[in-house]
């Protein structure tokens, strides 16, 4: 705003800049505000806009919203909103704005009345509220190869957010696998076999913690130790971890591909594997020894 004024020099005549603030001729303060709802209380406003109401979800913004309620005693006092849809389960304030506004053509819980039969146009007439909430790209420069390129950086939930005003789910995945699968190289892969003497420490969760291996070696200079693989396994309450066929047979195939020194895990969670990896190690050249630890 302050931009159209400086560039415009009928509106120089009309209206003055200083900070934050633009003072028109007819007496009317146009001011950008904080989020601090204690000083905004008691304000006889006559217009207040909120820009990207999805991101109102703190009870800060919550008060905020409540103390700039519309003044009863001015003939015009408007709240104006620009935003798209939010997340489900957090955009609270908005989630309840657009249920009460919207028909139940676009919302079975929607509250409100279809005004257009071609615009998707709204009203709740009892809470004063008037919506346009469209989904189609209307704007000529919303082209269809502008989209085809944005759903191919952007997470399915985010695309349909931004560009089709659809809610969304605040849990979804980041990178998902028509993502993923175009950077992958089939024919490429780590290489873990190492003829250098390697160290394999476990950690054994059954039910409610993960599992996991890690292959370390020592650095030429003898100083540091460098990391050659590692596996993670995730087990739940309903699905206990089977340690035959996930952590021992991992260990199986590390060791027959690598000069597996010493294997350290802890005893109490692991003993029957290491009785059964002992007996293996007996007749492997490879698996000197395995040494369990206490933690």
């Amino acid at each position: 705003m302050e931009g159209i004024i400086l560039h415009n020099p009928e509106l120089q005549r009309e209206a003055e800049v200083q900070s934050r603030t633009i003072y028109l001729a007819n007496g009317t303060t146009v001011t950008a505000i904080s989020g601090d709802y204690a000083g905004a209380a008691g304000s006889n406003h006559g217009f207040v806009s909120y820009d990207e109401l999805w991101g109102y979800t703190s009870e800060s913004s919550f008060r905020l919203w409540e103390e700039l309620t519309p003044v009863p005693t001015r003939k015009n006092s408007i709240r104006f909103i620009s935003t798209y849809a939010g997340f489900e389960g957090e955009s609270g304030l908005l989630w309840d704005l657009y249920k009460q506004v919207v028909g139940k053509d676009e919302h079975p819980e929607g509250q409100g009345d279809r005004l257009h039969p071609d615009l998707p146009i709204y009203a709740n007439r009892e809470a004063r509220i008037f919506a346009y909430w469209d989904h189609e790209p209307r704007m000529p420069w919303q082209t269809q190869a502008y989209y085809d390129g944005q759903r191919k950086t952007l997470r399915p939930g985010t695309y349909l957010r931004l560009h089709e005003n659809r809610w969304a789910t605040a849990e979804e995945v980041f990178i998902t696998p028509e993502m993923w699968d175009p950077c992958v190289n089939q024919a490429h892969h780590p290489t873990i076999i190492s003829r250098d003497p390697l160290y394999v420490d476990i950690d054994v969760g059954i039910k409610h913690d993960n599992a996991a291996r890690v292959a370390v070696k020592w650095d030429e200079t003898g100083e540091k130790l460098i990391l050659v693989s590692h596996r993670i396994w995730k087990p739940t309450p309903g699905k206990p971890l089977d340690l035959e066929n996930t952590v021992e047979e991992d260990l199986r195939e590390l060791n027959e591909q690598n000069d597996v020194v010493e294997i350290f895990a802890d005893h109490y969670q692991k003993h029957r594997s290491i009785m059964s990896l002992q007996a293996a190690a007996c007749r492997s050249r490879n698996m000197r020894r395995l040494k369990p630890t206490a933690r």
